[in-house]
């Protein structure tokens, strides 16, 4: 729809925005709930989809509220704002937009009833990462908060998964959260109380596929076995019992995806080797049939000599292991000198390690296989990155850009490895004499 001549979001639920403020449509009747909306308060953001939620039931509304007050205004060219043919001279969009230093935003989270949305109510919470309506009445809501000064609160799952089964005491939700300093599943009471860990160990749990009511099962995906890999596993809900889907004693990176109830699931192996899938039954965990061998895939890539690949880790001088992977050429030999480059991203949670299929026809392969050029590429996943704890990715908290460096001859980086390949090269540490910087996060 339109409004003031620019385009807006689509109505969700009844709900339309005009300028800074929310309206409610019903019935062909537009009411409106909010009244401060200006040039700088806005009741959502108004390209964001994800600061409006909900209830199940369509009873409630929370939403965030936006103050910029304050903030420096700044001006962005627009060459082309809707026209079919560029006009002679850009037009002049002028927003509020925060740097370093200047004062942020003031977010405040409010809450309404749809049938008496004269008062939008006010919840008063610290810091804001998730919330979402936990119950299928829309009852209640689950807002997450932490008080710490070793790192920042992680949002691990999209949805959290809610629970009214015989055997449990009360209503709960399932969610993952790194209470231990690792990442792990955690059944919490709807109602308030100590939260019963299902996980646990010096590993992450990555995702929560679905759950088996009636078996009283949680299948997900954790790093188990390696950091750098995947597998996938089942627990019960008391915590008592865990099974592994796939063989844990080799190494891979698996992915599922759970028909409803869990009766059935589509496994997709995702590397080293080549990927492959299958439809699975749970009950017995037995394969039904292959959905793709890639076979044709194989057979094509058996045509090109491509890079050797392998994986590994390096001691870091303050104790911490590093995860690396290395691309030789192919028919690389020992004590000949290659030109090396190191290909990061590095930003906090990442991993750029991972034991996914990597022989693909890329610019990576290109280097390390092109005869004339033969480069040996090296990836590090640097302080601070993911899936090894709270405490690793924790380190670089107040201090982004200063340990990746460290960790990190032509070095280039994409987005935050931008950023990264800036500052090993700010570092000077004489190892790197080339970088090249793509797309930097940087002022």
């Amino acid at each position: 729809m339109e409004c003031g001549g620019e385009d807006l979001d689509s109505p969700r639920r009844g709900t339309e925005w005009r300028w800074d403020d929310l309206f409610i449509w019903r019935d062909g009747v537009s009411t409106r709930v909010t009244s401060d909306g200006g040039e700088n308060t806005f009741n959502k953001i108004m390209e964001d989809k994800y600061s409006l939620w909900f209830s199940p039931d369509g009873e409630y509304l929370a939403f965030l509220r936006y103050n910029e007050t304050g903030i420096p205004a700044s001006i962005l060219p627009r060459y082309m704002a809707g026209q079919e043919v560029a006009p002679p001279h850009p037009d002049e969009k002028i927003f509020k937009y925060t740097k370093p230093g200047d004062k942020l935003p003031i977010v405040t989270f409010h809450l309404l009833e749809v049938n008496n949305p004269s008062v939008a109510r006010k919840v008063d919470i610290q810091t804001y990462t998730q919330i979402i309506w936990s119950l299928p009445s829309g009852n209640s809501r689950v807002v997450r908060g932490r008080n710490a000064t070793d790192g920042w609160l992680d949002r691990f799952l999209a949805k959290l998964f809610w629970l009214d089964v015989p055997g449990l005491s009360t209503p709960s939700y399932l969610d993952i959260l790194d209470h231990s300093g690792w990442a792990h599943i955690y059944l919490y009471p709807v109602a308030g109380g100590e939260p019963i860990a299902l996980t646990s160990g010096n590993w992450e749990v990555t995702t929560i596929y679905s759950i088996d009511i009636k078996r009283g099962l949680v299948y997900y995906q954790s790093t188990e076995r390696d950091s750098t890999e995947r597998h996938i596993f089942s627990v019960s809900l008391d915590g008592k019992t865990k099974n592994s889907l796939v063989d844990i004693t080799k190494e891979g990176y698996y992915d599922a995806s759970f028909f409803p109830g869990g009766g059935y699931y589509i496994l997709s192996y995702r590397g080293p080797n080549l990927p492959w899938q299958e439809l699975r039954s749970t009950s017995p965990d037995t394969p039904i049939r292959v959905i793709d061998d890639n076979a044709s895939l194989k057979k094509k890539l058996s045509e090109y000599d491509l890079p050797k690949i392998s994986w590994s880790t390096l001691k870091h001088p303050d104790g911490y292991e590093l995860n690396f992977m290395e691309r030789l050429p192919p028919k690389f030999r020992k004590g000949v000198k290659y030109p090396v480059l190191f290909y990061i991203y590095g930003g906090p949670g990442s991993q750029e390690t991972a034991k996914t299929f990597r022989q693909t026809i890329d610019i990576y392969s290109y280097l390390g296989s092109d005869p004339e050029l033969e480069y040996i590429v090296v990836t590090v996943d640097n302080r601070g990155t993911g899936f090894k704890g709270r405490k690793f990715r924790s380190l670089v908290t107040g201090q982004l850009g200063k340990l990746e460096a460290e960790d990190q001859i032509a070095i280039w980086g994409w987005s935050y490895g931008g950023y990264l390949t800036g500052k090993v090269l700010e570092l000077d540490s004489g190892v790197f004499s080339l970088g090249i910087m793509t797309a930097p996060v940087t002022d």
